[in-house]
Parts: C-alpha cells; structure tokens; sequence
C-alpha cells in the first residue's frame, strides 16, 4: 500500500486527522498498485501548517475541473468548417494513439426470414442510421490533438461511396464449413483509416434459399463498443420495416454527446481533479507496475512482439461457439437460485478453464492458490452520473481488476463453486461503486498521446506485449425486439449475436465474450499458440454452459471433476 498526499514531492501522511480518503488502484501483469489518497478539511488545514501547506495543489485541481484548462479545446467545439469537434478522451486515445492500426470490433448477427427483402431496403436504412447516430459519422482530425469531427448527414448514394454495405452471397455448405469464422478474424486485422473512413461498416452474407442471412458489423473501437453494436444493429432493422412499408422516415439525428470519459468524470467537482493529480504523481510506479511482466498462465504466441515503441501491429486470433438454447434458463435460474449475478458464475467457470488449460505449463495442486490476472469490462452508460436518454453510440468501456482471484487465488479444493461467484460479484460491485475505477481511464488519457507515447514505451518494454491472462466482456441478453415484421414479405427474427475485437497492441492474453439472444453466444480472442487456445476455449464453453448443474455445496475441484470428462 503506498500513502501519497496531492504534493510536488510524495510524502507520507504521518497521522495527520483527515476528513476522507478513497483508494485508487491500477492492474498490470504482476498485480495491482493501490494507493490512498487523503484530504483535509479546511479548518484542518488552517490549524496544521502540513495540510496547510497542500491547499495550493487541492485549489489548483479544482480549478483544473471547474475552468477547465486554457491549453486545451473544450470537450465539444464547432470548427472553422462549421462542422462539430470532439475531443477524444481516455481510452479512446489509446484506440488512436497509433496510424495504421486499429483495435477492430466486430458484431455478428444472424437473422432469418425474407433476405431478399431485407437486402432490398438496407442502403436507406444505414443512411437513417448513420444521420441518426453523430458519432458514426466521426473521421479523426489529422494534426489536430486527439480530436474527432462530425460530418455532414448522408445521402442513400454515400452508402455506397463511402463503402458502409457490402452483401455477397453464402450458402448452406459455407456455413457448415464456419468460412465467417476466419472472415471475421482476417477482417478485424485491417486497419481503419481514421482521417477517411468511418469507424463502421456493414457486411451481409445472405442465404436467399435458406432464408437466413448473417450481418456483420465492423468497427473502430474508439467510436463504438459491444452495446453499441447492438443499438446500431436494432436501429438498422427498425429503419428497415420503415422503408419496407413505405412509411416516410423523418430525419432525426441524436445530440452530439462529449467524449464518455467527459460524461463520466467531468461531474465530480473534487474526486476527479484529485485522483488526476495522484495518477499523474505516480506515473512512473504504475508504468512500472504495468510494463513488469512476471511469467503467464500460458506463453505467448512466437508472433506476439513486445510492447515497445515503435509499436508492431500484432495479430489477435478468434474463436467461436455457440451453447445450448436449453442452458440459458438453466443457468440463468441457477444463478438467482444461489443470489448471484450471471458475470459472477462466469468468472468462477473462466478460473476453472484457466486451471485446465495451464496445468501443462504450471502445474497447480487443488490444495495451491491458483492465480490469474483478470478484469472484467464494464459499461460506463449506468454509471453516468446524469444519464443520456438515448440509446448513445461510442465507447462507453472500461475496465474492473478483480484481485481476489489474483491474490490471494483459489484453492480449488476448498473453495466453493457458488462462494467463489459471490465473491467475484463482489469485487465487481465493489470496483464499478468506487471512483478508483475511473484510475486507469485517467492513466490513459494522460499517457497515451502522439507526445508521450513515443516517450513513456521507449523506456518501458512489455514482454510480448501482454498486460494479463483475461478480460471477461458479458454484453448481457440482446435488449431489442427480435422480430421484425417486413409486411406481406413476412418476418424478420435475430436468431444470434456473436461479439469479437482484435487487439494490435498492448493486450490481455485472452478477452472473452458471451452474449445472449437464444443461447449463450461464445468467443475469444486470443494471443496464444492454436493448441493452448483450443483447450482453454473448449473448456470456456462447457465450464460455462456447466453452471446451471453445479450444486450448492459443490467445490471447485467437484466442478472441475464433473466437467473434465467432457474436455477429452
């Protein structure tokens, strides 16, 4: 535990009476920095010349928040064009903190019912959404500092111009074959010209004799995120049934909101320039922390580059599946059952896959902690503190470290099953409640800039350019209406929804993605050898459908024995 006060120079809080404190922390590969930050009231600080001595540091970040700073644009800006600006913040810098690379989502969906029909009407239905939606029109602002601008509405010919839409026919043996799997990995490693192209685009693969169709969305990161896929997914079909029953859609388009980053900090008059100094104070620590590398679950891939400047594009690799429409309930109602939430069970179930997958490697007794470096992703939209009445496209994640599973570990023969997700639920909780939350946003926004980052990675190196074993990114059920009615051409229904990104740089071993329309929707990126990936997927995926049958009284070492027989 490090104690630093807001100073030039740290110094220790030498039991100094304080009127609060808060606690912010940063995971790397080798663990978490946690550092409490204290303040003074002010007749504290007119009575004891140490605290006294802090106002001019506690003043200064106030003014930092409620000025702001006179050396940067503000948040949202008209430019001499007159079209609008917005700075990029946080993690959106690290998404374009590098030309030529791009941290790639992709969305995919697939629909049944009358292809033919929907194909026919999807050229004015993106035009709809794209005017509806500010931020997928955005293009990075070239010489600019991190900025974004918004352009002009578009026209039904732009779709085309621009390359929103592809459509190509597929059919029942491509489908069985799984050749989208591997368009999905070999699309998200090209990059997006951000100064040109849009953050996204669309793609349809359509099966007019089977009448299902699979829609895929590809996206920049920095202007999109799991939810987003969905709402632009939602929002296309309804502009589809609009323009199939020849209703005039009314041009709308949506506020243009600042950067996340500025929607869910800017509100907190101290906590927030405070935790920005202490970041920056301690920046040399975190990096510290960030770039050491102690030895992984499972090794690398030998094309996985370490993180140095200039930053190598390194590729990610992808893996699908999808579960039993039967678990769903099952699991689901196992949860409520045991009072825990759906992300807590699968987090014990991605520790007991990790477990299996890397025993070839390190050979764990269930009597020994077993150890993993995981985060979960989290969605900034329910933490605003006023929230947007839209449904707001852009990127809204961030990230919780889980330190339980990391230290002091499971004993996998001890540890409940049930326990273990209750425990995990409550790191979570614990995380998304707590302003430290916000520690590695701040990291990032101050250090990953076409200035600095030449600077910070040239000094520090991380080995293969890993920062941790797994990130868990549960988008939750699909929250739209999954059919659609096309007229007398007859229904639309979603029948799955699959999310995946690339990583070029500075990654997570593994991220894991579940979502939910009808059943669990699985995948993976990954940054390790095919063997050690199959292995650690496969069990991803039967230690998750697996959680609706595991008892109360059930250890992890009972789940993993239950299980194990299926993972041969």
């Amino acid at each position: 535990m490090y104690r630093y006060m807001y100073r030039e120079h740290h110094r220790r809080v030498r039991g100094r009476p304080v009127s609060g404190s808060t606690d912010v922390q940063v995971t790397g590969c080798s663990g978490t920095i946690k550092v409490s930050l204290h303040y003074f009231r002010g007749s504290q600080c007119a009575s004891d010349p140490y605290a006294r001595s802090l106002v001019p540091a506690f003043h200064s970040a106030k003014f930092v928040k409620l000025s702001g700073s006179t050396m940067a644009p503000p948040p949202v800006r008209t430019g001499s064009n007159g079209n609008v600006r917005v700075q990029l913040r946080g993690f959106e810098r690290v998404y374009t903190a590098v030309d030529n690379s791009s941290t790639k989502v992709a969305h995919v969906t697939v629909v049944k019912g009358p292809v033919a029909t929907l194909v026919q009407h999807l050229p004015k239905a993106l035009m709809h959404t794209y005017n509806l939606h500010p931020t997928m029109r955005a293009l990075q602002v070239r010489d600019a500092f991190h900025e974004a601008e918004i352009q002009p509405p578009i026209t039904v010919d732009d779709v085309a111009v621009r390359r929103l839409l592809r459509v190509r026919a597929t059919d029942a043996a491509e489908e069985e074959a799984g050749v989208w799997k591997q368009h999905v990995q070999e699309e998200c490693e090209k990059f997006v010209n951000r100064y040109e192209d849009f953050a996204s685009s669309f793609e349809v693969w359509a099966d007019e004799t089977n009448n299902t169709a699979r829609l895929f969305l590809f996206s920049d990161h920095y202007m999109c995120d799991g939810s987003s896929g969905m709402t632009i997914f939602n929002d296309t079909l309804k502009h589809v049934v609009l323009s199939a029953s020849q209703t005039d859609i009314e041009p709308k388009q949506y506020p243009v909101r600042t950067s996340p980053y500025n929607l869910w900090l800017d509100n907190y008059s101290v906590s927030t320039p405070l935790t920005k100094m202490a970041v920056k104070l301690l920046a040399p620590v975190i990096k510290s922390v960030l770039t050491s590398h102690t030895k992984p679950l499972l090794p690398a891939r030998s094309d996985q580059a370490d993180l140095v400047y200039p930053f190598k594009n390194n590729p990610s690799y992808a893996l699908f599946e999808s579960g039993s429409p039967e678990t769903v309930k099952k699991v689901l109602a196992r949860c409520k059952q045991e009072g825990v939430t759906y992300s807590g069970a699968l987090t014990a179930a991605v520790i007991l896959a990790y477990y299996h997958a890397s025993q070839q490697h390190h050979s764990t007794a269930l009597t020994d902690n077993f150890k993993v470096t995981l985060t979960m992703s989290t969605n900034l939209r329910t933490r605003l503190p006023i929230p947007i009445p839209e449904d707001v496209v852009g990127s809204f994640a961030s990230l919780v470290p889980l330190d339980s599973v990391k230290s002091p570990g499971t004993v996998l023969a001890f540890a409940k099953f049930w326990d273990v997700a209750r425990t995990c639920k409550q790191d979570i909780k614990n995380g998304l409640k707590s302003p430290a939350v916000a520690f590695t946003d701040i990291f990032m926004d101050q250090n990953f800039n076409s200035a600095s980052v030449p600077i910070a990675f040239s000094k520090h190196v991380v080995k293969n350019s890993c920062t941790g074993d797994v990130n868990i990114s549960n988008i939750g059920r699909y929250p739209y209406p999954m059919t659609h009615s096309l007229g007398d051409a007859g229904e639309i229904s979603v029948e799955a929804l699959f999310l995946y990104e690339s990583v070029p740089f500075f990654s997570m071993g593994t991220l894991m993605y579940v979502s939910m329309v009808k059943s669990f929707n699985y995948a993976m990126l990954h940054k390790y050898e095919d063997g050690d990936a199959n292995r650690l997927f496969k069990a991803y995926v039967t230690f998750a459908e697996h959680i609706g049958e595991v008892d109360a009284n059930a250890t992890m070492g009972d789940v993993l024995a239950q299980a194990t027989p299926f993972l041969k």
